[in-house]
């Protein structure tokens, strides 16, 4: 499977080409509202996953086509985990000067070597989801050895040594982390991150745990003003994705690579892979069928994501 993917249409970075770095659901945690659903391989240990040249003949070729916003390095699973991440970064920057983004839940930047791969990317965009031990435990489910003292030290630091953008991305559930006690608390933490921006968000895709549920947009707006800087909500797409009219030919595996990475509605679909919807429909309809692909409706949306046998 190709680990370009996309552009696939982000609430943060726009027109973002993502590339795929670690095995589907290779992760240091186990979030509860993960969209791609359970971790199941769970591990602190970075390995060279792909061979770094390959991803980079891959990437040139997608760049003849198309015109991203952001590389993103990110995925169907924890990026960091990858090894050869600063190699990577070091040379997309000599292949293009389109700027690099990393989505990462942070927790193995309290490692010197992490932080120092991570350098080069002009955003990095690092997860915050509680503000204590006990909602770290239970919302992110990291590995058991970090607690969140070591996490959260970890982007303090990172703080110090980097000098390109971060962005922070909070994202609050209903019934856990949506009270003003556990916002102040994670809302003081960021403060000692000192990010350049504070991204809040809510379950709007399908969760790991399927009894978990969002805030609304107006309850989000509420909490805005707890964080330094002010959060920006990012909780629903402020336009859809212009879908294709393209009537090139596609095979399912061009659908599951992108649903494996980021589950999407038929618009994002059509949106990712430059086609049209009527052409998308008879295809996921199949994968549906086959077990392959699972439907899920979330706040009057149909969103299609990646079966995981």
């Amino acid at each position: 499977m190709n680990r370009v993917f996309g552009p696939v249409y982000s609430r943060r970075l726009n027109k973002s080409l993502g590339i795929d770095l670690v095995p589907f659901k290779t992760c240091t945690q186990d979030c509860i509202y993960c969209q791609l659903g359970p971790t199941t391989c769970k591990s602190l240990e970075r390995i060279s996953f792909y061979n770094v040249e390959d991803i980079i003949i891959e990437l040139e070729q997608k760049l003849k086509g198309v015109s991203p916003d952001f590389i993103t390095l990110a995925g169907s699973g924890e990026p960091t985990l990858c090894k050869d991440i600063g190699k990577l970064i070091s040379n997309i920057k000599k292949t293009t000067s389109i700027p690099v983004a990393v989505l990462t839940n942070g927790l193995l930047f309290f490692q010197p070597d992490v932080r120092a791969d991570l350098l080069q990317a002009d955003v990095v965009c690092p997860s915050l989801d509680a503000g204590n031990e006990y909602t770290f435990q239970r919302v992110n489910k990291p590995d058991p050895a970090i607690d969140f003292e070591t996490f959260l030290n970890g982007l303090i630091q990172f703080r110090h040594e980097y000098y390109g953008k971060i962005w922070l991305e909070v994202l609050l559930i209903r019934g856990i982390t949506d009270t003003m006690e556990e916002i102040i608390q994670i809302a003081q933490c960021s403060a000692q991150i000192n990010p350049d921006r504070i991204h809040l968000n809510t379950v709007t895709r399908p969760p790991s745990d399927p009894a978990l549920s969002g805030l609304t947009l107006s309850e989000l707006e509420e909490f805005v003003s707890l964080f330094t800087p002010t959060a920006e909500v990012i909780a629903e797409y402020p336009t859809l994705p212009e879908t294709s009219t393209s009537q090139k030919e596609i095979q399912p595996e061009d659908i599951l690579a992108v649903l494996q990475r980021h589950p999407c509605s038929l618009s994002e679909l059509s949106f990712a892979l430059d086609v049209s919807e009527g052409l998308i429909k008879p295809l996921i309809k199949e994968l549906i069928h086959q077990q392959k692909v699972e439907v899920f409706d979330v706040r009057g949306r149909e969103l299609f994501r990646f079966v995981n046998k």
